[in-house]
């Protein structure tokens, strides 16, 4: 399909002139100068109505101080070919600079265009992002641990002195380019295509550096320019010596459990041993006396071997203490215990030790009897400083509830020790009372001593979320104990 040929009228051209919504000047090559000889309205808008009293002058009247422009002018008609250029000109009416983008065009051999584009506000931004560029770039070098960032080639387009440190200069360089390992190569090219889909990546990963195996912790993220993804930065931090330490902390942990699980066996042992001494001791204390009750003159020296026998017997005693107080099972008779009196004096001094943690209870009666004995102050301890301990909320909070319950036609007392912690997942909840248990929730042996004390008053413990269905909103440790009676 053609199209019929247009002739533009002189008006018509004069009117296109006029409407170019960038400053136009157009000079007329007379001599050695150019006369300004027209100038459309955005031209005369810029230099406020001006332009007008140098219409029909020389340039070299007009522009006294920019004379190196009629170079660019004596160019361009000679060679008959646009020049660009970017300038700070100054406008002799108001004496404002302002940056220019300039064009001169050629219209004929002796007519020349002249386009002039304000350009001071893109020049200013640039500027200031330059400015940004160099304090973010002062910034990320700055810290500490390794930063880089990627383009959506996957070609490194930035790095730290930390990242120099442990790769090398990667600028410009892709995954494949910075190591032979292919393992970390995997690593690296899924962690790209996941962050470039929009996730977020929060992982420990370890790699061999320089022959030595260290351990980081990486963050990856993707970066947004105008809500359109751009690229990625990511961040390695070295936690090898918190790694290692964590590790030394595990194995202390297990060489300690071992040493106690040896004293434990040492002291049955010597408890045994002492004991089988003990009642060596006292069979020849008894056949001594014997002996001596024969001799009506040895009234003396039986009072002697019975003395021997006291001592025995209080070795023997002070023996079967010291077991009571390693084997809970065997803690002694249990005696009434007012459960909500040894619960307020557990709270009241917790309150005056601790100012990091609010513990507030709830009563429904004030005198609840158990059959106990003085460890459930022991078993209170151990639940609310484990609680306190796991808990890593600014703010603390441990609420207390205690109230009677009829099951199966007995009545019980509960109490529910309610926290804001991290809370527990369903499969650690039976672990954490165990004597071997390892978990971060673990106290060592202080939830085993609560269970095993729990269990030597016919009670029960067990732990469920604070808020059901989800753990993370913190736990509730639940013991249940026969109740002795109330009191009104």
């Amino acid at each position: 399909m053609t199209y019929p040929y247009l002739e533009c009228s002189k008006e018509d051209l004069e009117h296109i002139f006029k409407c170019i919504p960038i400053p136009s000047y157009l000079y007329k090559k007379c001599e050695d100068d150019f006369i300004l000889v027209k100038y459309n309205l955005a031209a005369n808008n810029i230099t406020r109505g001006n332009v007008q009293k140098y219409l029909g002058h020389s340039y070299q009247k007009i522009h006294e101080i920019h004379m190196d422009i009629l170079e660019d002018f004596e160019q361009c008609i000679q060679n008959q070919k646009i020049i660009t250029r970017t300038m700070d000109f100054t406008f002799q009416y108001s004496a404002e600079t302002k940056s220019l983008r300039v064009s001169y065009i050629p219209i004929s051999e002796d007519l020349l265009l002249v386009q002039t584009k304000d350009i001071t506000r893109e020049q200013t931004l640039q500027k200031n992002l330059k400015i940004s560029e160099e304090k973010l770039r002062i910034m990320i070098e700055s810290l500490p641990f390794s930063v880089f960032v990627l383009n959506k080639q996957e070609r490194y387009i930035m790095q730290n002195s930390a990242c120099v440190e442990h790769w090398g200069n990667i600028i410009g360089k892709r995954p494949e380019d910075v190591t032979e390992d292919e393992e970390i190569i995997k690593l690296w090219k899924n962690n790209n295509r996941r962050v470039f889909s929009g996730e977020i990546i929060k992982e420990e990963v370890s790699f061999k550096i320089h022959g030595k195996r260290k351990y980081f912790y990486n963050i990856i993220a993707p970066i947004y320019l105008d809500n359109t993804l751009n690229s990625i930065i990511g961040v390695n931090i070295d936690i090898t010596k918190n790694k290692k330490d964590k590790e030394r902390i595990k194995q202390s942990e297990i060489n300690f459990k071992e040493a106690f699980n040896k004293a434990e066996f040492y002291k049955d042992v010597l408890a045994h041993d002492i004991n089988n001494i003990l009642q060596s001791i006292l069979m020849s204390e008894e056949l001594l006396e014997l002996n001596l009750v024969k001799d009506k003159e040895s009234s003396e020296h039986i009072d002697f071997t019975r003395n021997i026998k006291h001592q025995v017997y209080k070795g023997s005693k002070l023996i079967e203490n010291i077991r009571l107080l390693s084997d809970i099972n065997a803690s002694g008779t249990l005696k009434s215990i007012n459960l909500c009196k040894c619960l307020k004096d557990c709270v009241r001094s917790f309150n005056r030790s601790r100012t990091d943690v609010n513990i507030s209870v709830k009563y429904e009666t004030n005198n609840v009897i158990i059959e106990a004995n003085d460890l459930i102050s022991i078993l209170f301890e151990n639940i609310i400083n484990n609680a306190i301990k796991h808990n890593k909320s600014p703010i603390k909070e441990l609420c207390i509830k205690l109230y009677t319950k009829k099951m199966d036609s007995n009545l019980f007392v509960l109490l529910e020790f309610i926290d804001n912690a991290k809370g527990i997942r369903d499969k650690d909840k039976k672990k954490v009372f165990e004597r071997s248990n390892e978990s971060e929730f673990g106290m060592g042996l202080g939830l085993t001593l609560v269970k095993q004390i729990t269990e030597s008053f016919q009670g029960e413990i067990w732990v469920e979320n604070r808020i059901k269905d989800d753990y993370s909103k913190g736990s509730k440790f639940i013991v249940k104990f026969p109740l002795f009676h109330e009191n009104t």
